[in-house]
């Protein structure tokens, strides 16, 4: 196996005074345990200033708030402006800039560790590979004051500042990952075929109905309702309502004596040895271990 390749960088710090950048350093614990900020601050930068670089082993998330600046990511070139929230991988190569006219003002946090590489890659299936969304000014202005925690936050050390920013940390990726009310939203925020099929699944737990069926009480083809499902879920209609099948068993599997072939015809999910196994394959215990386990404490 080959050494690790070394990161590189260019760099224009072409910012003005109120500009700000602190970079903490986390105990072993967070390292080990947390998501955790690398670096971060306050930018206003003028003309000239640009950031190059490749191979760092790290998260970049950058808020606009006010102006405009450019980045070049993975082949491609975007505009960034206010109200955008852009996050990449600095691990591929980068490169973002002000423009020659525009005093470019943004947050930007770096960070790693945990399962932020997960959250990254969530967002990055959402927005299709693109590293920039754009925001309803509230949602960019109560980011904004997000970040501005965040930072204030790095004057302070020891576990308890680790905990506090890693659960802002969690919060950003969450909110990002959730930028558009459509994806991942309520019940309520779904497309209405979404909202459809899931109350075809909640009446008919127990099955009978296809994915052509679910598709046609829901007027749309098969092929679109899997691609809200997925863009809405993150799950195909087939696993949302596993999903849900097995959620009922366990209530079953709390509530009832019931045997599980009993429990097995109830969701849908028979015979029962099918049951069993997709039960296992998902929780990694038998629907009777897992009784055992919640009911006495084994």
């Amino acid at each position: 196996m080959g050494l690790p390749e070394l990161s590189w960088e260019r760099v224009a710090l072409n910012w003005n005074e109120a500009s700000s950048r602190l970079s903490p350093t986390p105990g072993s614990f967070t390292r080990e345990n947390l998501v955790y900020v690398q670096e971060t601050g306050y930018f206003e930068t003028e003309p000239g200033y640009f950031t190059e670089r490749q191979n760092l082993n790290s998260l970049l998330c950058i808020l606009t708030v006010a102006g405009q600046g450019r980045l070049s990511y993975r082949g491609q070139n975007w505009s960034v402006t206010a109200n955008s929230l852009l996050w990449i991988d600095c691990r591929d190569h980068h490169l973002y800039e002000s423009c020659p006219d525009s005093t470019w003002k943004f947050f930007w946090v770096h960070f790693t560790g945990a399962n932020s590489l997960a959250y990254y890659q969530t967002f990055n299936e959402q927005t299709n590979g693109g590293p920039l969304v754009r925001l309803e000014s509230a949602e960019a202005s109560s980011l904004a004051d997000l970040f501005g925690t965040l930072i204030r936050q790095q004057s302070s050390h020891g576990l308890p500042s680790d905990l506090l920013s890693a659960q802002l940390l969690v919060e950003l990726m969450t909110r990002a990952v959730l930028h558009d009310p459509g994806q991942f939203g309520a019940l309520q925020n779904h497309h209405p075929a979404v909202t459809t099929a899931i109350h075809q699944m909640e009446e008919h737990v127990a099955g009978g109905l296809s994915l052509s069926d679910l598709a046609q009480v829901a007027k749309v083809s098969p092929y679109y309702l899997i691609k809200l499902f997925v863009r809405q879920t993150g799950l195909t209609p087939m696993a949302f309502w596993q999903q849900m099948r097995l959620s009922e068993a366990k209530r079953l599997l709390h509530q009832t004596d019931w045997t599980i072939e009993r429990i097995a015809d109830t969701v849908g999910l028979v015979p029962a040895s099918h049951f069993i196994a997709v039960f296992r394959r998902v929780e990694a215990i038998t629907p009777g271990q897992y009784r055992k386990r919640w009911l006495r404490g084994g």
